[in-house]
């Protein structure tokens, strides 16, 4: 696990001091991340020295993950082919909001260093991908 500081966020501010957290991911300087369940905060230092923490060790806790954009499709027999849905948020919770409002009803879940390329493929064996859904929180 990465032990980390991490500022929070109001709005797209950064707000306070750095408190430190456990990260089951790797994540870098400046990317934004999931605290808990409503917070976010945007990660200022990585590879924090475990003696920093010595004193309060056991009650440092573990961000849910790093905000990420996701791209969902939906196949070619499907209601919304050649759409997508763009979400921001962790991989869980990502897909959580996908099964929310579309059931098990979608195709492929992507980064979104692995949707450009995917894209490009779409289009060249003639896969229409034309217009996003903004679902983005």
């Amino acid at each position: 696990m990465q032990l980390i500081k991490v500022r929070y966020l109001k709005g797209d501010l950064e707000v306070g001091r750095p408190y430190t957290f456990y990260s089951k991911e790797i994540v870098e300087v400046g990317d934004k991340v999931q605290i808990n369940g409503n917070t976010k905060g945007v990660v200022s230092s990585i590879n924090v020295e475990e003696s920093e923490i010595e004193a309060f060790k056991d009650k440092v806790k573990t961000i849910l993950g790093k905000l990420q954009d996701f791209y969902f499709t939906f196949c070619a027999d499907q209601n919304h082919a050649g759409h997508y849905v763009k979400i921001n948020g962790t991989y869980a919770s990502a897909r959580e909001k996908m099964i929310e409002r579309y059931s098990e009803k979608w195709g492929f879940q992507y980064f979104e260093k692995e949707w450009a390329k995917n894209v490009e493929e779409m289009k060249k064996i003639g896969f229409p991908v034309e217009t996003e859904f903004v679902e983005s929180e």
